[in-house]
């Protein structure tokens, strides 16, 4: 989440709210990948920007008024890894025979199960 301060035509900080803005999160990975954000109004010119994704990658951030509009870049990133999530890779071992040696992986994953 941010704060999104806003400004009139001449660059002034606006000291009301009312303005009608809107926040799309979108995959740049993945282009039907977008989310809505939530935009709430501070009463003061400022507007809490928040949103949540869910997938690790890089993501652009595009805010809009009547007037105008913005994009931004942004990366989401794994998080901490969650043992419930984890998975093993035992491909590597399918068809060993006693005495044989062989390899088996463990995939870490956070909540969302980002790798």
């Amino acid at each position: 989440s941010f704060v999104l301060e806003a400004r009139d035509a001449r660059g002034n900080r606006m000291t009301s709210g009312g303005s009608s803005i809107s926040v799309v999160v979108q995959s740049t990975l993945k282009s039907d990948t977008s989310i809505k954000g939530s935009v709430l109004d501070q009463g003061d010119g400022t507007y809490m920007i928040s949103y949540t994704i869910s997938k690790a990658g890089p993501y652009t951030i595009t805010v809009s008024s009547p007037h105008s509009s913005t994009t931004l870049s942004g990366m989401c990133v794994p998080g901490e890894a969650d043992p419930a999530y984890c998975r093993i890779d035992a491909s590597g071992v399918e068809k060993l025979e006693a005495g044989m040696r062989g390899t088996v992986k463990v995939l870490r994953a956070d909540r969302f199960s980002n790798l």
